[in-house]
């Protein structure tokens, strides 16, 4: 009988611990799986990086007195970011002189003009520019770097898709300088980051980069300017719910151009991260009330 007692008691007992154990061995897996998997966090270092660097120049950018001509006025805010950068912890993805190439490369970002200009003015050089070399130079519109891109392989088809998809909100807002009706940017972003961690793409993975770091750059700008909405000037409207959609929207479309066009020039990791990074610092920048001003924007 007492054998049978315990029998009754001690099976389900070793029943249940051997389900904890599975569940463990289960949940101990997902772990490990999950760390090596990309999600958009894995990029929220630049995100950080970015929004520091907003802070620098909203809290130490100071308009230098006398006359500069628009060009002057641009080397001296490429400057000024890339001192801040000196003392940046970029040296996991990007060394100072890759800092100093894509600083340089982009730096007319800061002028919103000239960021609109390069990025959706079909400009016909594309035959040729699947060449390294070439894609150096050519001013391609940002459409054409991301057909490249993909056309190279360089990223896949939801990369691809997902960063058309962000460029279009970003451009119908800065040619209407007015929010969407029927999607906020950020909600856009949200949808976009959930459908790239369920792709689990491993972390040593040629694709998804891309758009994760597009993904954790927007996001945190988004963090920023709302944070610091009375800073933004990005068109003639004191509406500051269109100005917070509209802001992070066009630092998107500063880490996008930035990246795209280091694709089709060949780039690895490092280059596309940086040169993502320093597209979107660099046309922030230009979007800071006074600086904007300064820029005559």
């Amino acid at each position: 009988m007492k054998t049978k007692i315990f029998l009754a008691i001690a099976l389900p007992i070793a029943a249940i611990i051997a389900i904890m154990a599975c569940t463990k061995d289960a949940n101990e897996t997902n772990v490990v799986d999950n760390e090596n998997v990309l999600t958009v966090e894995t990029y929220s270092y630049l995100g950080k990086l970015h929004n520091e660097g907003l802070t620098n120049v909203k809290n130490n950018f100071n308009i230098p007195e006398g006359n500069f001509s628009l060009s002057e006025k641009i080397d001296y805010i490429k400057n000024f970011n890339m001192e801040f950068l000196k003392s940046a912890n970029i040296n996991e993805f990007a060394t100072q002189k890759d800092v100093e190439f894509y600083m340089d490369r982009y730096k007319n970002f800061a002028d919103k003009r000239q960021l609109y200009t390069k990025c959706f003015t079909p400009v016909m050089k594309v035959q040729s520019s699947v060449n390294s070399e070439t894609a150096e130079n050519d001013d391609i519109d940002i459409y054409a770097a991301l057909d490249i891109a993909f056309q190279k392989d360089s990223i896949d088809e939801f990369e691809y898709k997902s960063m058309k998809k962000i460029l279009d909100y970003a451009k119908a807002s800065f040619d209407t300088l007015a929010p969407n009706p029927s999607q906020s940017f950020v909600s856009l972003l949200d949808e976009i980051g959930k459908e790239f961690n369920n792709k689990k793409y491993p972390a040593d993975s040629k694709y998804g980069h891309s758009v994760g770091a597009v993904l954790a750059i927007g996001n945190a700008s988004n963090e920023w300017w709302t944070s610091n909405s009375d800073m933004i000037d990005v068109g003639n409207s004191d509406d500051e719910i269109m100005q917070l959609q509209i802001a992070p929207a066009m630092d998107a479309i500063g880490a996008i151009a930035g990246m795209a066009t280091s694709l089709i020039a060949g780039g690895d990791f490092g280059d596309v991260m940086i040169g993502g990074f320093c597209g979107a610092l660099l046309e922030s920048t230009g979007i800071l009330g006074r600086i904007g001003r300064w820029l005559g924007l």
